[in-house]
């Protein structure tokens, strides 16, 4: 019986650190998204996530509108905008 008690205990403890290494992993994926999402400005060439690159030519609250090429423009999401390039 005591063994089965130290099985569950070792469980829930790996467990439990196994998850705070996951929150601490998708926190700091938020925070440079966040931070990313804060340095657009108008004028900065960017990537979208399936590999588009444009330029930005405004921003809203939630989308912004990008120039891919001459003629060219789309509104996407914020936050499909990957990289400053």
């Amino acid at each position: 019986m005591k063994i089965f008690l130290i099985l569950i205990a070792l469980c829930v403890i790996v467990t439990g650190i196994e998850y705070l290494f996951k929150y601490r992993r998708i926190k700091n994926t938020k925070d440079k998204i966040i931070q990313l999402q804060n340095q657009i400005k108008i004028g900065d060439n960017i990537l979208l996530g399936p590999g588009i690159y444009g330029q930005v030519l405004n921003i809203h609250d939630k989308t912004a509108v990008i120039k891919v090429s001459e003629g060219v423009e789309i509104t996407v999401d914020r936050f499909s905008i990957v990289k400053l390039v």
